[in-house]
């Protein structure tokens, strides 16, 4: 049995989506899997994926126990939101904690529209139609939520690898400020499929601060984030990506009132054979909207990374401001990178500015490094750090920007070691 095999068979839940499910499966039924004449997909090769099967459910994931360094990652974090193989974990979360003016709602959100059909949204259809377990976040409208907010997703091992499909919404109300910590994590040697879908809506005047990271090796990974945001609303997120077995983040943006701004940064730091490939396309549909894309990539051994920013500026769209860098380092001769800046403009008095760039350390800083005593290995990680922490810029100065920049500066020693120890 192949992978699609796995989406197309497995019996539909029956429940008030059962006709949205049917839909979507019809739709994943008529386009298929995208392949290698996608454009959307060309950095994103599912031949290998496509040949595994998975399971559709794993009936264990209400019972199942958390290893010890998971246990403490959950127990951490004060408020927080726990799926365990995609089973929403209300004994892990701290629904009893939420602050005044948010509400979880412990339901699976309806599913929104696709801003495309065919091959090119396909797993988003299979989410549609398999989605069993999710939740929706509501933010009142003027609440100042000063505490994080955690959505944490955690893939355990099963005897058979199984697809975990999870759909969660969040809606912030007009004037209303909130942060969302978004982590997903993987127990050694998992080999699950995940395959989530996240929808963030943003009234007018809103503010979101959203951060993401990802871990477990052996995962196979395809996620996506949609952004809708009013007049005036702001979202600033940042990513950390360490790469999976295979990785794929699409990421929707429609800035669909005035004035509305979107900024995004991340560093994909990607060693040994990992493959991570992040796809953003950010439409501006309104007046004086912006949009600022700060992007770092760095691969060693035989990684492969891609990276698309696509900006579209609508007919309409007059006085927008769209920015995009993608600047790359390849640290070793097997190693791959491909980006691609792509910029649309169909209206009158814009700014418009992109650039991409993929080079090799400075090889002058790394010998005056080495000439004041300090070990190779040492000084390529201070120029790889230098080079990655530029993204956190696109994060608020505060205790989240802090924790992030701390977090990053141990994940950039741990991927200069990883690489120093396979070479």
């Amino acid at each position: 049995m192949s992978l699609i095999d796995s989406l197309l068979n497995p019996a539909l839940p029956e429940d008030a989506l059962s006709e949205q499910r049917q839909r979507a499966r019809a739709a994943l039924r008529a386009s298929g899997l995208p392949g290698a004449r996608d454009e959307a997909w060309r950095y994103t090769p599912l031949r290998l994926l496509s040949q595994r099967s998975y399971a559709a459910i794993d009936t264990e994931a209400g019972q199942r126990a958390l290893p010890a360094e998971l246990a403490a990652i959950v127990q951490a974090a004060p408020l927080r939101l726990v799926f365990v193989n995609a089973e929403f974990r209300q004994e892990l979360s701290t629904l009893d904690r939420l602050p005044s003016g948010v509400e979880v709602h412990i339901e699976l959100p309806a599913a929104g529209e696709t801003s495309a059909a065919g091959a090119a949204q396909a797993f988003v259809a299979a989410n549609h139609a398999l989605a069993r377990q999710g939740i929706s976040i509501h933010v009142a409208a003027s609440a100042l939520v000063e505490a994080p907010l955690q959505l944490i997703q955690i893939s355990l091992t099963t005897a058979v690898p199984v697809a975990l499909h999870t759909r969660c919404q969040l809606s912030v109300g007009q004037g209303a400020s909130v942060q969302l910590i978004e982590t997903h994590h993987a127990d050694a040697g998992c080999a699950q499929l995940s395959n989530s879908l996240l929808d963030v809506a943003l009234a007018a005047q809103a503010r979101l601060v959203h951060t993401r990271s990802c871990a477990g090796a052996g995962m196979s990974s395809l996620h996506t984030t949609r952004y809708r945001l009013d007049a005036g609303a702001e979202v600033r997120c940042f990513e950390h990506s360490a790469g999976q077995s295979l990785s794929r983040h699409q990421v929707e943006v429609a800035l669909a009132g005035d004035g509305a701004r979107f900024v995004s940064g991340g560093v994909q730091a990607l060693t040994g054979r990992a493959h991570s490939d992040l796809h953003i396309e950010v439409a501006h549909q309104a007046r004086d909207t912006a949009c600022d894309l700060v992007w770092r990539g760095i691969a060693d051994q035989r990684a492969r990374l891609g990276f698309t920013g696509n900006l579209h500026v609508n007919a309409g769209a007059d006085g927008s401001d769209a920015r995009l860098s993608s600047k790359n380092l390849l640290l070793s001769a097997h190693a791959e990178i491909n980006t691609r800046p792509v910029l649309v403009i169909d209206a009158d008095e814009v700014k418009a500015a992109h650039g991409a760039t993929v080079g090799r350390l400075d090889e002058r800083a790394l010998f005056y490094l080495r000439s004041r005593g300090i070990g190779r290995a040492q000084a390529r990680g201070m120029l790889t750090h230098a080079f990655a922490i530029e993204a956190l810029n696109v994060l608020p100065e505060g205790a989240l920007r802090e924790a992030v920049a701390q977090q990053l500066q141990q994940a950039m020693k741990g991927f200069v070691e990883a690489g120093a120890n396979e070479r």
